[in-house]
C-alpha cells in the first residue's frame, strides 16, 4: 500500500542551482543530483507549489532562468534580495539543495509554520538554528530582508539568523527555538554530531552522516561515494563570533 504524502499547505519547494569555476564542468552531474533530491521531496510531501530557479536549464524539470551567478558571494545577494519575488502562493518557502533535502516526512509539524525561520539547530547558544542550506522561511521575511539595506550578504544565513537577528525579532519575525530546530534538520557542528536521527531533514553530506535514513527505491546512492565525502578532512567548522566572510555591497 502506498503511503499517503505529508501535504504541506502553504509551502512552496525552492531550490537554486547555480554553478562557477570547475564546478560548471560537471553541471550535468549536478542536475542530476539536484533533479533527484527534488524527486525525493516530491516523494514524499505534496507543495503548495515548486519553483527551481538556475542559471541554465536543467533536464529533468521545469526550470525559471536567472541572470548567470559568478560565485557564493553573488549567490547569497541573490538569495538576500531575489528569493521572495520568485514565491507567489503560500506563505512559506522550503529551500533546498543536491545534498539538503526531506529525508524524514513524519518528523512534519504544523508548528513550523508558526515561525519565519527554521533550520538545523547551531552550534552558539544565542542563535538556535542558523543554518540556510535546508531551511523552512516565510515569504514575508525574505521580503523585508530584501527591502532593507545592507553592507554585507555573505553567507546569507549569517546575514538574516545572526547579523540582523535581534532587528528582525523586533520587528515581530520568530526564529524557531533550539528544541524544534533539532526536530527539523541536522548539520554536523561544534555541539551536535553527524548522525541523522530520524530529523525532517538534513544539509551537508560531507558533515552529516544520513547512512539510516531508507532511501526510496528510485533514489540510487553511491554510498561509498558520500561516505569518503564525509570524512574529507577539508570541511572546518564554522568560528564563533561568526565573521563575515566577504563583503557585497549595493
Amino acid at each position: 500500500m502506498e503511503k499517503k504524502k505529508i501535504k504541506l499547505e502553504g509551502v512552496t519547494l525552492l531550490a537554486t542551482c547555480a554553478l562557477w569555476g570547475d564546478v560548471e564542468k560537471k553541471a550535468t552531474e549536478h542536475h542530476k543530483k539536484l533533479v533527484r533530491a527534488l524527486d525525493v521531496c516530491k516523494e514524499y510531501c505534496e507543495f503548495e507549489d515548486i519553483k527551481v530557479l538556475s542559471d541554465r536549464p536543467i533536464a529533468g524539470c521545469e526550470t525559471i532562468l536567472i541572470p548567470k551567478i559568478k560565485n557564493r558571494q553573488e549567490l547569497s545577494k541573490f538569495m538576500i534580495k531575489e528569493y521572495y519575488k520568485h514565491v507567489d502562493k503560500g506563505t512559506h518557502m522550503l529551500t533546498v539543495h543536491a545534498d539538503g533535502f526531506i529525508l524524514n516526512p513524519d518528523a512534519w509539524t504544523e508548528d513550523y509554520l508558526k515561525y519565519d525561520w527554521v533550520s538545523a539547530p547551531s552550534p552558539w547558544t544565542e542563535y538556535s538554528c542558523v543554518n540556510g542550506g535546508f531551511a523552512l522561511r516565510s515569504v514575508e521575511l525574505m521580503k523585508h530582508v530584501a527591502t532593507h539595506k545592507h553592507d554585507w550578504y555573505h553567507p546569507e544565513d549569517f546575514v538574516i539568523a545572526i547579523e540582523r537577528k535581534e532587528e528582525l525579532e523586533e520587528a515581530g519575525f520568530k526564529f524557531a527555538p533550539r528544541e524544534l530546530a533539532e526536530k527539523f534538520s541536522r548539520e554536523k557542528n561544534a555541539r551536535y554530531n553527524e548522525a541523522w536521527e530520524g530529523e525532517f531533514g538534513f544539509h551537508d553530506i560531507t558533515k552529516t552522516d544520513i547512512s539510516k535514513w531508507k532511501a526510496p527505491d528510485f533514489f540510487r546512492l553511491d554510498w561509498e561515494e558520500w561516505t569518503q565525502q564525509m570524512q574529507a578532512p577539508n570541511k572546518k567548522q564554522h568560528p564563533y563570533p561568526p565573521v563575515r566572510e566577504a563583503h557585497v555591497y549595493d
